[in-house]
């Protein structure tokens, strides 16, 4: 007997564990319907970084190098009003651009096509210098990748074009 009142209450219990998952479903069914109908509500992780954001965030960080800012959140807001790109996205692709100019470590975290454009942005406002200093900070931090096992090839591929490019430069 105590064993059918302790199924009864567990095929209770699954009932209105069931009622609940159902409700949860229909809600998330609700929210997602509002986003595709309302595609101003982007959020920060729907946006997709473009080449006006890139290319804007490499003027920024250079303008910081060059000037000695060390305040770039005031220009990644500058940047969010701008571009529309979100500024702690904003803030770390500047204080990228300024590591690989100042030749400091390399903390952000940059997409392949970005740190190729500011690779070939520095070679062709800064020389072999600027490209120097960047690519001795790509190296560390493909190889600090390749420590924790989570290098990626493509960004390799990118540092060696850049190193041939250099190589090729100095032979001249």
């Amino acid at each position: 007997m105590e064993y059918e009142r302790i199924i009864l209450e567990m095929l209770s219990r699954i009932k209105k564990l069931e009622a609940d998952v159902k409700e949860l479903r229909e809600n998330l069914n609700f929210e997602n319907s509002e986003k595709i109908s309302s595609p101003e509500k982007n959020t920060d992780s729907d946006l997709e970084i473009n080449d006006e954001m890139i290319d804007l965030c490499y003027q920024y960080g250079k303008t910081a190098f060059e000037n000695d800012i060390s305040n770039i959140e005031i220009l990644s807001e500058k940047a969010e009003k701008e571009t529309g790109i979100p500024e702690k996205d904003a803030f770390s692709f500047i204080s990228a651009v300024v590591s690989m100019l100042k030749g400091q470590e390399l903390e952000s975290s940059l997409s392949e096509k970005q740190m190729d454009r500011y690779l070939s942005y520095i070679f062709s406002e800064y020389g072999t210098d600027g490209l120097k200093a960047a690519l001795n900070l790509v190296s560390a931090r493909i190889n600090r990748l390749k420590a924790d096992g989570t290098q990626s090839d493509e960004e390799n591929k990118i540092y060696i074009k850049y190193k041939t490019l250099l190589e090729n430069e100095e032979m001249l």
